[in-house]
């Protein structure tokens, strides 16, 4: 068991082969951080590789569930969070972090390349969201009912918002889509009536 195997006390990097004393990774199926000492995960650790064979990744305190590089979900009760980088997420899932009323922040890693379909949905705290320019797609309902988001900055790299998108955000006052070729979902700033200016025609 991985408890047994284990003792990453003085890691600075994690990475299973096929050649070394890491070879008994072959089999396993979940990585719990818990396992590491908090000091190291918080200033120590530089790099860590979790290969996509291993179907779960568990954070050290159990808050983000992940799997195959996808944020399943968020179970914490944070206000300001950041998405650690060392886990390599690629994509906020469907409902990730939806009805987390309490999350006012959330920093995305570069790491992100999808934010899916209702991954905010009702995070009526929200005030600040940095989406990194990794992302390419910002899906339907994303970021709906995000009542307290006031400004939102959406990079050059998203070719996609999707239908409804930040539908009933009502204090978003400034908009900012760095891609005139973006692709905007019907109705995806319905009920924004705090916008002021549209930087792209066709979004409501």
């Amino acid at each position: 068991m991985l408890e047994a195997l284990w003792n990453a006390a003085r890691c600075k990097a994690l990475q299973g082969d096929h050649d070394g004393a890491l070879e008994y990774l072959e089999t396993v199926m979940r990585v719990d951080l818990g396992y590491f000492d908090k000091t190291i995960i918080d200033k120590d650790f530089t790099d860590i590789v979790v290969e996509d064979r291993f179907k779960t990744l568990i954070d050290k305190t159990q808050i983000y569930e992940i799997r195959e590089n996808v944020l399943i979900r968020y179970k914490g009760s944070g206000k300001d969070i950041i998405i650690p980088a060392l886990y390599n997420v690629k994509i906020i899932g469907v409902d990730a972090f939806s009805g987390c009323t309490g999350l006012t922040s959330v920093d995305i890693p570069d790491s992100v390349t999808s934010i899916g379909d209702r991954a905010f949905d009702g995070c009526t705290g929200l005030t600040n969201v940095n989406i990194p320019n990794s992302v390419t797609s910002i899906g339907d309902y994303a970021f709906y009912g995000c009542t307290r988001l006031a400004n939102v900055n959406i990079p050059n790299s998203v070719t996609s918002i999707g239908f409804r998108a930040f539908d009933g955000c009502m204090r978003l006052t400034s908009v900012n889509i760095q891609n005139p070729a973006t692709s905007i979902g019907d109705r995806a700033f319905d009920g924004c009536i705090g916008l002021t200016s549209i930087p792209t025609p066709g979004m409501f």
